[in-house]
C-alpha cells in the first residue's frame, strides 16, 4: 500500500520483490510514498493486518501491478487471513480486476534475501512466483475468507 496527496493506492508485486517508490511515482504522475500500516487498516477491516488480497477495486482503491506478476500463468495471495491463501490464473485477475500494470519494484538483493525473516519454522524461498505459499481449498462462502474475497469468488 502507498499514499499519493494522501489517497491509498494498492501495489501488487511478486514476493522475490521490493517497492520501487520512485518508478510508483512515475506511473502515478504524483509524488507517493509508502502507507503505514495504521494509514490502510481501517480500510481493510474485513481483513488480517497485511493479508488483504489484490482487489483494491473492491475497496474503491487503484490497483497497480508490477509487469513480473504477469510471467506467472497463477498467482497466489492471503485471503484476508494469514492462514488461508487464494491461488487464480494472472490473466484472470488482470481480465476482471483491470489493473494498471507497471514497472513498479525490483529483485530483491541476495544479501537482502539471506537475511529474510522466517515465517514460522518454515524458510520462505525466493522463487520467480508466489508459489511457495500453502495453498487451502475452502467454499466461496466460508466464513474464513474476507467479505471482499468471498466478493470476488461470487
Amino acid at each position: 500500500m502507498a499514499t499519493t496527496n494522501g489517497d491509498l493506492v494498492m501495489l501488487v508485486l511478486p514476493a522475490p520483490s521490493v517497492v520501487d517508490v520512485g518508478k510508483v511515482a512515475e506511473v502515478v504522475g504524483e509524488d507517493v510514498r509508502l502507507a503505514s500500516e495504521s494509514e490502510f487498516a481501517t480500510t481493510f477491516a474485513d481483513c488480517e493486518p497485511g493479508a488483504m488480497p489484490p482487489f483494491g477495486n473492491l475497496y474503491d482503491l487503484p490497483v497497480y501491478v508490477d509487469l513480473a506478476l504477469g510471467r506467472n500463468e497463477r498467482i497466489v495471495f492471503q485471503a484476508g487471513t494469514h492462514s488461508v491463501t487464494m491461488s487464480v490464473a494472472y490473466a484472470d485477475f488482470e481480465r476482471q480486476k483491470k489493473p494498471t500494470v507497471a514497472d513498479i519494484a525490483v529483485a530483491r538483493s541476495a544479501r537482502a534475501s539471506a537475511q529474510r525473516p522466517r515465517i514460522g519454522q518454515v524458510r520462505v524461498r525466493e522463487t520467480p512466483s508466489t508459489a511457495w505459499m500453502p495453498e487451502t481449498t475452502i467454499p466461496p462462502r466460508s466464513s474464513r475468507l474476507s467479505a471482499s474475497t468471498r466478493a470476488m469468488m461470487s
